[in-house]
């Protein structure tokens, strides 16, 4: 088994509507979620911040290109929505696993 590193975008508490991408580092993984973050505020969904989930994933990005652990370079970014009580907004994630291969062979994105 290899490891790398799973990124997803998701509602909080749903599964992904799309199957997980499969990177070989965390930088990539977090930079493709900045892609998908643009391309999710296009959209422009009324009330949606987009602006604090840019800031934190530029952070993920620049902690993951100098980042000692595991740790420091995996989790999520949440964006909220302060006018619509119902808009449980997104979660863009990145998860490490020693199953990168069999992520990929399922049907996940690939680098």
């Amino acid at each position: 088994m290899s490891t790398g590193f799973v990124a997803m975008v998701n509602v909080p508490g749903y599964l992904p509507e799309n199957e997980p991408a499969v990177f070989d580092t965390a930088i990539d993984a977090w930079q493709w979620l900045r892609e998908e973050l643009e391309r999710d505020a296009e959209m422009e969904r009324p009330g949606r911040d987009y602006n604090a989930a840019r800031r934190e994933l530029d952070k993920q990005i620049d902690l993951a290109s100098v980042a000692p652990a595991i740790d420091d370079i995996t989790g999520a970014v949440y964006t909220t929505n302060d006018t619509d009580a119902y808009d449980l907004g997104l979660a863009y994630s990145v998860m490490w696993t020693n199953e990168a291969e069999l992520w990929a062979e399922e049907g996940g994105d690939s680098d």
